[in-house]
């Protein structure tokens, strides 16, 4: 709600300002000397120019740290919005060029819009290592714009680069054409600031308003030194400062926050690691010094040397698993798998956790049973989910598995514990959180079980979701079909330790 409210504030002010120069443009036309107008004119288009140049300087300057081609590709356009721009200057000081001025004060309106567009529309990936795009990008923008001209100055069509009374529709249909561009520009600023609400998108969404505020007041522009001239070139130079705010905070202000936010990371991680180490090698240690004292007598503590050694290698098998998530080295395979009798066979394997807890487990399924899958990912997401189901329920209590299987493969995990606040429910998929909530049995863990298992769910083409309802919590897992895959005869081979739920007690 609070998002929609920022979105009908800003179009409420550019509403305002555009109703007030309509009523203005009413009035008998407004003069500005035409020494003092130039001054005007060529220092605002000079602003821009050397505006451009500083968001192209930062992209350039923090492609090593910021490659996304989110920021990359649109900052590397100002490079020709600079080029068109000192074109735009150049004519505009030349008397007879005043009509090729405004052609080329439209391509640098049009390459902003383009550039607020591919913004807020292109993926968030990484691009190429090298920086060859931020020269060819602006090159293709700038010789377009060139060739444009060049093809209106030596055809038929070359009267109309003549800023004359006859041509004054011309002029006014480009701006118009514009001025419309824009507001789907504003379209998907805005749309993007609801999805994601962060200061970078709402100087999104301004530097749009105030470009397209300037392109309306352009149309009311009848004589080269009116008043909506001037005060066209005041709001295009406030858009540009905003984009230069959008840029200095993607590429200079988001990394630094990532890297703070990272070296946390590592941190907590570090501390994290070496609680789950020092409990088991302790017991090892304590237990093997016990037994080397009295070997008959404390015989009974080789299970517990067996169990905390089975914890110890479950800790180094999800550290390998998460960095091959991070490397990007997860291949997929897909077989055609019985998903019931997975289930049943590590539920099998838990018994003995379930039973010292007294936890009671019961499983609904449909009647279809199998699903193509990767069998390897599928085991790691139920083994995950469930070791945290059996980990927070109460003891005494129950865990309800129900699997449905038809188009996609839907199972809910739910256990009678404590229920997952709102305030985590994004939060316990993020990698090393471990919940703040002190009525949780145990804060135990390196949390990176259910961020391997939300990872491993997309990688299926899924995802899970966090389930409260009838006083139980856990969470839901929905896979959709897969779909133009090659799927193997042969099964792959999945291994799992007996003692895999050792730690949990």
């Amino acid at each position: 709600m609070k998002n929609k409210v920022i979105i009908g504030i800003n179009i409420f002010i550019t509403f305002f300002i555009l109703i007030f120069f309509y009523y203005l443009s009413k009035l008998n036309p407004i003069l500005i000397e035409k020494s003092s107008y130039d001054f005007i004119h060529i220092g605002m288009e000079t602003i821009v120019s050397m505006v451009s140049f500083t968001v192209f300087y930062i992209g350039w300057y923090s492609f090593p740290y910021e490659k996304r081609q989110k920021y990359v590709i649109p900052s590397s356009i100002f490079f020709s919005i600079a080029l068109i721009n000192i074109l735009h200057i150049y004519f505009a000081i030349e008397t007879t060029g005043w009509g090729i001025s405004l052609l080329f004060a439209n391509f640098t309106y049009m390459l902003l819009g383009i550039s607020i567009i591919l913004l807020n529309s292109i993926p968030d990936s990484h691009i190429a290592k090298d920086r060859k795009h931020f020269l060819f990008i602006p090159l293709i923008f700038t010789i377009s714009s060139l060739a444009f001209y060049l093809f209106m100055k030596n055809s038929s069509f070359s009267v109309y680069l003549n800023y004359v009374k006859e041509n004054f529709m011309f002029y006014r249909l480009l701006d118009l054409s514009v001025f419309i561009y824009y507001f789907f520009a504003l379209f998907l600023s805005c749309k993007n600031y609801i999805i994601n609400p962060d200061m970078r998108n709402i100087n999104s969404i301004n530097s749009i308003m105030f470009a397209l505020i300037s392109k309306y007041i352009v149309i009311f522009h009848i004589y080269q030194n009116d008043v909506f001239s001037a005060s066209a070139h005041f709001f295009k130079v406030i858009s540009f400062l905003f984009i230069v705010k959008t840029f200095v905070m993607s590429n200079i202000k988001g990394p630094y926050e990532e890297l703070k936010k990272a070296n946390n990371l590592k941190t907590d991680f570090l501390i994290n690691l070496s609680h789950e180490l020092r409990t088991p090698v302790n017991i090892i240690l304590n237990a093997s010094k016990l037994i080397c004292k009295n070997p008959l007598e404390y015989a009974k503590y080789i299970s517990l040397i067996e169990n905390n050694a089975y914890r110890l290698n479950k800790i180094s098998e999800n550290l390998i698993i998460y960095n091959e998530i991070e490397n990007g080295n997860i291949d997929t395979e897909y077989t055609d798998e019985d998903i019931v009798y997975i289930i049943d066979e590590i539920i099998e394997i838990a018994e003995d956790v379930l039973d010292k807890k007294c936890l009671d487990v019961s499983f609904e399924f449909s009647n279809k049973r199998n699903f193509v899958t990767d069998k390897r990912l599928f085991i790691q997401i139920f083994l995950n989910l469930i070791s945290n189901s059996i980990k927070y329920a109460d003891y005494g209590g129950n865990i309800f598995i129900k699997l449905d299987i038809a188009d996609s493969l839907k199972l809910t995990i739910l256990n009678d514990g404590p229920p997952i606040s709102d305030d985590e429910k994004d939060k316990i998929f993020e990698k090393f959180y471990k919940s703040k909530n002190t009525k949780l049995p145990s804060t135990e863990g390196l949390g990176i079980g259910l961020y391997i298992a939300k990872e491993f769910a997309k990688m299926l083409n899924g995802d899970i979701q966090i389930v409260n309802k009838n006083n139980m919590t856990g969470y839901t897992l929905i896979i959709r079909n897969a779909k133009n895959v090659k799927i193997q005869e042969q099964y792959r081979k999945v291994e799992y330790s007996e003692k895999y739920f050792a730690d949990i007690i």
